[in-house]
């Protein structure tokens, strides 16, 4: 766990996570899993990893998942692979430099996840839209909320038409949501990134 410390407090010195103790966000990251309820055997991503939570801190305490860490910024990116290397984690995560709407339509990551965490990627409306084509049939995505419910940031109507069938809350504290794709997500799904941004589906 020293090295962990180590390095998520180097994350912290580039600016790549936020202020809080490192102690706060290893506990928050840990907390995904509770929501997760995943198996250690299945492939999971981070989308928008940027310095590595919750991916790194979930590598650290389920040793078999394989994880992919997405990120469009090429220093975090530089930054997660070298801290892949220094914690040993090379045979099963990987740091990937990209836009996620690009990725979710090339064959090496359509449909390739079982789960995705997210906990500072965007909107709801533009996780979950870059989240769908991602994710494999009756595949899981996991969204850090924040600390007081908010009303209507999850919609089931317009989420159906990216495939999710079903939205479970975790009250915590810390609070998650966790959406599941139980049909298939249409191929259009995503867009490009800037009718993602502009346009949100709600």
């Amino acid at each position: 766990m020293s090295k962990l410390v180590e390095v998520l407090t180097r994350a912290q010195e580039l600016g790549f996570i936020g202020v809080e103790p490192i102690d706060q966000y290893i506990d928050h990251s840990k907390a995904h899993l509770d929501a997760a309820c995943l198996s250690p055997t299945e492939i999971w991503c981070d989308l928008g990893s940027g310095g590595g939570i919750p991916g790194l801190v979930v590598a650290s305490i389920v040793p078999e998942l394989e994880l992919a860490l997405i990120d469009r910024g090429e220093k975090r990116v530089r930054f997660l692979e070298s801290a892949i290397e220094i914690l040993g984690y090379q045979n099963r995560v990987k740091a990937v430099l990209g836009d996620a709407t690009e990725l979710a339509h090339s064959e090496k990551f359509r449909e390739k996840f079982d789960g995705i965490f997210s906990r500072s990627f965007g909107t709801p409306a533009i996780v979950a839209e870059c989240s769908a084509g991602l994710l494999k049939r009756n595949g899981k995505l996991v969204v850090s909320e924040p600390p007081v419910a908010a009303s209507k940031r999850w919609p089931l109507g317009p989420l159906q038409g990216l495939g999710f069938t079903e939205i479970k809350y975790f009250e915590g504290p810390p609070r998650f949501v966790s959406l599941l794709l139980g049909d298939e997500c249409p191929v259009s799904i995503p867009r490009t990134w800037k009718k993602v941004s502009k346009n949100p589906l709600y």
